[in-house]
């Protein structure tokens, strides 16, 4: 009996350890690395050109008259009768812009002459200081009632032509001093500049002036450092002319550009300014050369707002590394 429990449990222990081995996992097969291919890295390029390139000096400012000269009342006792003038008009010094509604003024002026010549007789016939004091109190009325007309009249104190008439209607009320019109002298149109700033500008040099897309030869008239006096005594701006053909006076007071051509170079090589780089004194460009990017001294010539002409180091059709 002894015997077979102990065959018994020897046989147990046996299928143990034989079906013991599932429980231990098999060693996994280690795998080769994956191999990653390197793609060719892409540059962005831009292919340099050619096309003509300016050197020049820019300057904006507004049109202005020589003669510019604003008529207005000094005091206006009564509304609006009319206005005689109307813009581009033409007038001469003299001549009647407005005048004031100031109603039954001027039959009373007549009948006030006549009361004025009255005191004066009797003054003749009587010599009485009452009298004397009457003549002189007709004489004050009148000269008020003249005085109120004449200042109800508006004339021109200069040659030139209208370039702004107030839109004021018959019956409106007029401030002291409101501009009714504006006399300019069409002939003598400038460009003002206010700058000190801009020292290439000499007399006589030739401009292009833009006004509303409209391109007009010009020239520098005055400059804060060769003024001869014509546009006054004015230090702080440079003034161009027009040499021929001039914009309309309605253009007073409107914007302009101005733009001197210093030199021209033709068929230049040129790439955007961004794409010019310096270090450590050195200007260069990137380029992609044989399929790879290599650094390229370079040196440069006229420079815009957005390109850069290359003299040497750069011929057109090579790729300029952009990224």
């Amino acid at each position: 009996m002894r015997k077979k429990v102990l065959l018994s449990f020897m046989v147990m222990m046996f299928s143990i350890s034989v079906s013991g081995c599932y429980f231990f996992p098999t060693e996994e097969e280690v795998l080769e690395p994956p191999i990653v291919k390197v793609e060719d890295i892409v540059y962005k390029t831009y292919t340099a050109k050619t096309k003509d390139m300016e050197e020049t000096l820019l300057a904006t400012g507004y049109i202005i008259s020589q003669t510019e000269v604003e008529q207005s009342y000094k005091q206006a006792l009564y509304p609006l009768k009319i206005i005689y003038v109307k813009t581009g008009d033409f007038v001469k010094k003299g001549d009647l812009l407005a005048e004031l509604d100031t109603g039954d003024l001027e039959r009373e002026v007549v009948l006030q002459r006549l009361l004025v010549q009255k005191a004066e007789n009797k003054y003749k016939e009587t010599a009485k200081s009452s009298d004397y004091s009457q003549v002189l109190y007709e004489r004050e009325k009148l000269s008020q009632m003249e005085s109120d007309i004449a200042s109800s009249k508006l004339y021109a104190s200069t040659d030139g032509q209208i370039s702004f008439r107030a839109d004021y209607s018959s019956g409106d009320e007029i401030k002291p001093y409101d501009v009714i019109v504006k006399i300019i002298d069409p002939e003598n149109i400038y460009i003002k500049h206010t700058s000190t700033t801009l020292k290439e500008f000499v007399i006589d040099m030739p401009v292009y002036i833009t006004v509303s897309d409209e391109v007009y030869e010009g020239y520098v008239f005055q400059t804060p450092n060769e003024a001869d006096g014509s546009m006054a005594d004015d230090e702080s701006s440079i003034f161009f002319k027009f040499k021929d053909k001039k914009p309309s006076y309605k253009k007073i007071g409107s914007s302009a550009s101005v733009k001197a051509v210093l030199d021209v170079h033709e068929d230049a090589v040129v790439v955007p300014r961004h794409l010019v780089k310096y270090l450590d004194g050195k200007t260069y460009v990137q380029v992609f050369k044989d399929d790879k990017k290599i650094d390229v001294d370079v040196t440069t010539g006229i420079t815009t707002a957005t390109e850069i002409e290359i003299t040497s180091g750069l011929k057109a059709g090579d790729k300029v590394v952009v990224s």
